[in-house]
């Protein structure tokens, strides 16, 4: 399971999910927890809370140790956090996680622009097909029927 999951499952089970990988491997023991994962969400907390929207970040205090957890709600949040870890938990007050705002991703195409490659096809189209079967051919058979499709005159007047 990898990190992305296992926030999912706690997030959906127990509203809470720690982002980090120790607690994790502590909740659940048998998965594999990826490091990786954890540290890449510490260092881009805003993505985070754009993958998982209605989530607020929070850091806690755990036996003496600090760990940021996302949560859908902090409503008892130290006591349910404490019913699943069995330690002493206290929710540590972190105006820098407060004002964490998701990330919002700029409005670009996922497409790079393309060429209009028209001219190139028609140039193509209206060569003499070799009358041996070659790569020339079979691009000069596709251009014309790329052209034909798109209703594009290729033939000399």
């Amino acid at each position: 399971m990898n990190g992305k999951k296992f926030i999912q499952t706690r997030l959906s089970t127990t509203g809470w999910a720690p982002i980090d990988a120790e607690l994790a491997k502590f909740l659940e023991p048998e998965t594999a927890t990826y490091y990786r994962d954890y540290g890449a969400y510490l260092s881009e907390l805003p993505t985070l809370l754009f993958h998982f929207p209605g989530t607020k970040l929070c850091r806690v205090r755990i036996n003496d140790r600090d760990v940021v957890v996302l949560t859908r709600s902090k409503d008892r949040l130290a006591e349910r956090i404490a019913w699943i870890t069995g330690g002493e938990v206290e929710i540590v007050p972190d105006e820098k996680l407060e004002s964490i705002k998701p990330y919002e991703p700029q409005n670009v195409s996922s497409k790079p622009m393309q060429r209009d490659k028209t001219p190139e096809l028609i140039a193509l189209a209206r060569q003499e097909q070799p009358a041996h079967d070659c790569h020339l051919r079979r691009e000069i058979l596709r251009a014309r029927t790329e052209l034909d499709l798109k209703g594009i005159e290729w033939r000399v007047q």
